[in-house]
């Protein structure tokens, strides 16, 4: 008897599951620490963001669950709910709960795009391709600071809902697409005699090189200039991450173009192709060239 005792006691340790009928085992990222804190602004001059960080705080260590929608009485959030619940209890701004649609160009127009971390402002909604995200948008968060990678959010029950500094993380730093701001159509809701931001493309070309990822320097394209990347011949694969071991999400033909939106390491553009998609090709002049 003691014999079998003990058998059932390693297979429980080996296979996480309960001697107790009924209880479930509990895996490791069950148990997981809940997100923390990082360094950002205490106080914020918009009071529209200080709603929207405080408001975020208050949900960290909320668990994490895809497809939940915590608006309808879920105690679970997934990335683009979380999102959604902090805009629409803090300001009163409701918009999809799909990371897709929130990233969506061609919806929300008054949000406009920010495609260099320079120009992140805390409260946007920053959004990341993902390793299955084909280099399209496949999350989501909230920037809790100007200029950084600085952002709340939950990613799985790996990642709990906290808040994270990624500014110097390789793998978030590449997998980055843009910011959009919300705040934007809050603003002009509020006051509607003031003209709003833009509803095209917004980006403010930085003075000098920004860091996309350690190591590495991102310089944006000349400003007011087309510049355009086109293959010299055949075709060139466009990858997740400015690496040949990255996965390629896209090819550029010769005869199409992609929009250019920085040079990483002397290697790499990181581009925009006419759908959308956000990837990175070769810089070498034996396989592309700019317009």
């Amino acid at each position: 008897m003691y014999r079998n005792h003990v058998k059932l006691a390693l297979v429980a340790v080996l296979f996480g599951t309960s001697l107790v009928a009924g209880v479930p085992g509990v895996l490791a990222q069950d148990t997981a620490p809940v997100g923390g804190h990082v360094a950002h602004p205490a106080h914020y001059a918009d009071p529209l963001v200080q709603k929207v960080i405080d408001t975020a705080e208050t949900q960290i260590g909320t668990p994490y669950k895809w497809g939940t929608n915590k608006l309808r009485g879920d105690s679970t959030f997934d990335c683009s709910n979380f999102t959604q619940y902090v805009y629409q209890t803090a300001v009163g701004y409701r918009f999809s709960s799909s990371s897709k649609k929130q990233g969506d160009l061609n919806q929300y127009r008054d949000w406009g795009v920010y495609y260099n971390i320079r120009d992140i402002k805390a409260g946007d909604l920053l959004f990341f391709s993902t390793s299955d995200s084909g280099g399209k948008v496949g999350h989501v968060g909230i920037a809790l600071q100007d200029g950084t990678l600085k952002i709340i959010h939950t990613y799985s029950p790996k990642v709990p809902l906290g808040e994270y500094d990624y500014t110097n993380n390789k793998w978030w730093t590449s997998h980055f697409l843009y910011a959009r701001r919300p705040l934007n159509h809050v603003r002009a809701a509020e006051n509607p005699g003031v003209p709003s931001t833009p509803s095209t493309s917004v980006q403010s070309p930085p003075a000098a090189p920004v860091t996309d990822s350690p190591g590495s320097t991102v310089a944006s394209a000349p400003s007011g200039a087309t510049d355009r990347v086109t293959p010299v011949k055949g075709w060139v694969s466009v990858r997740s991450a400015p690496s040949t071991s990255a996965p390629k999400v896209a090819v550029l033909h010769l005869g199409e173009s992609a929009e250019r939106l920085a040079t990483v390491n002397d290697w790499w553009y990181k581009v925009r192709l006419s759908d959308g998609t956000v990837g990175y090709l070769t810089s070498s002049p034996r396989y592309v060239q700019t317009q």
